[in-house]
């Protein structure tokens, strides 16, 4: 069952990324940062071209949070 939930994360990863370059060449190009400001964790390229300054699982978190303050889960 883990390797199930493995692929399919691996899965949802490639489809972001892929939409996030895909989106990256629609924008001017923006620069974010390296590393994630909340853990120091590296910052795909692709999210730094749209001027990201969080990690995947940090920007979860960011909007999981988000959501549970507006009451809309």
């Amino acid at each position: 069952m883990c390797d199930d939930c493995d692929l399919a994360v691996e899965l949802s990863e490639s489809y972001v990324e892929r939409a996030l370059l895909k989106h990256a060449g629609e924008r001017l190009e923006r620069h974010g940062r390296s590393t994630c400001v909340e853990c120091d964790e590296p910052v795909s390229p692709a999210r730094q071209a749209l001027g990201a300054f969080l990690c995947m699982d940090c920007q979860a978190d960011h909007d999981l949070r988000a959501r549970i303050e507006t009451g809309h889960t």
